[in-house]
């Protein structure tokens, strides 16, 4: 089963945080190659740009541990919408977990294809975000609905 610690950054700590964990789990379950993988998720505000609600990061964990992803999360944004941010960035985990995704000094390979410097791919067109968006409320919803019958 996938192991997940959550941490919040600043303010006041939302109880639903325990419910990000649940559902962290329940999602990476019904990813690819997600059975041993490690997340790191952090509630924060100060970390996101303003436009940015939420990232994947393959470098590891803020404690050093190898072998770890880091999920960040705005704070300031619906519980609802956390859920589908949360959904999205683990199936970047996903990808970076099973090989297809691998960023590396600012640029990018996907599938075994390197592409170049991930700015010059606009955003919408890069097919690992194609992939999370065309997947977050899915995968968001199947959680709500597992939630709702237990």
């Amino acid at each position: 089963m996938m192991k997940v610690d959550l941490v919040q950054r600043g303010g006041r700590h939302d109880r639903n945080n325990m419910i990000l964990v649940l559902a962290a789990r329940f999602i990476g379950d019904q990813l690819d190659g997600m059975d041993d993988a490690r997340v790191h998720v952090e509630v924060t505000g100060s970390k996101l740009t303003r436009r940015t609600l939420g990232r994947a990061l393959d470098a590891g964990d803020p404690r050093g541990r190898d072998g770890w992803y880091t999920i960040q999360l705005k704070k300031d944004m619906p519980f609802l919408s956390k859920i589908v941010t949360l959904a999205h960035e683990l199936v970047h985990v996903s990808q970076y977990v099973t090989g297809r995704l691998t960023l590396a000094d600012g640029c990018v390979t996907w599938e075994g294809s390197y592409l170049g410097s991930i700015r010059l791919i606009p955003y919408l067109t890069r097919p690992w975000e194609v992939e999370a968006f065309g997947n977050e409320t899915k995968l968001a919803k199947q959680y709500l609905a597992w939630e709702e019958q237990a």
